[in-house]
């Protein structure tokens, strides 16, 4: 029996489980939720949730295939390696009519969700959630634990390092570089590198901050 662990049972858990049902194929016998968060539930849009211990013992007969489902890239990089130690395997998750060219290159424990695009000599790191209609152009490197928003459009050349979050609606131009753990805000025009740690917004985009924390909407001390 192959189940489908979806870690993180939050918003974006429910809409990778909406893309992992509508692409299934017979490939998994079951999807269940896994999820740590204090505000435990038993059950979410008819999907079982477990915490990971409880799935492991539950489940020790079966083999779990696992995506990461959480927005933050800090978290995500925590669960990647608790799953890695754990020696569980990360699968990618890619829409059925996921429009993409030759001489691409794409890891594992990855998610591109529907109307995404990616064009060619494209390098995709492990564990990056690719959302919505996203665009993606030539000889763009991506690193690892990566959250990409809805609608961002990423042109040719660009270098994008690990643990990373791009917002909603953004542009990053050609051949600029964001640095690790940065946060690239809604909306924003980049048309300059960003350096690590640093928080742009606005068109075009200025530096409002840094990142020292690890986190973009999460408020709970998880992060190691």
């Amino acid at each position: 029996m192959k189940i489908l662990g979806i870690y993180c049972a939050g918003g974006a858990g429910r809409e990778i489980a909406e893309l992992a049902l509508r692409i299934n194929n017979n490939r998994w016998e079951n999807i269940i939720f896994i999820d740590d968060n204090p505000d435990f539930v038993n059950l979410v849009n008819g999907i079982e949730v477990y915490r990971f211990d409880e799935a492991v013992n539950k489940f020790k007969d079966e083999k779990i295939e696992f995506v990461i489902s959480s927005g933050e890239p800090g978290i995500r990089r925590i669960i990647y390696n608790k799953l890695n130690e754990n020696n569980f395997k990360l699968i990618n998750i890619l829409h059925t009519k996921l429009v993409n060219f030759s001489y691409i290159k794409i890891g594992f424990g990855n998610i591109i969700d529907f109307g995404s695009q990616i064009s060619c000599n494209v390098d995709i790191g492990n564990n990056n959630y690719i959302n919505r209609n996203v665009s993606i152009s030539h000889d763009t490197v991506i690193g690892d634990n990566c959250v990409i928003s809805p609608g961002a459009v990423i042109t040719g050349c660009v270098s994008i390092g690990n643990d990373v979050f791009i917002g909603a609606g953004s542009v990053i131009r050609n051949g600029i570089r964001i640095g690790d753990s940065a946060i690239v805000g809604m909306g924003a025009v980049v048309i300059n590198d960003v350096s690590d740690n640093t928080v742009v917004v606005g068109n075009p985009a200025k530096i409002i901050g840094s990142n020292e924390r690890r986190r973009v909407f999460n408020n709970r001390d998880v992060f190691k």
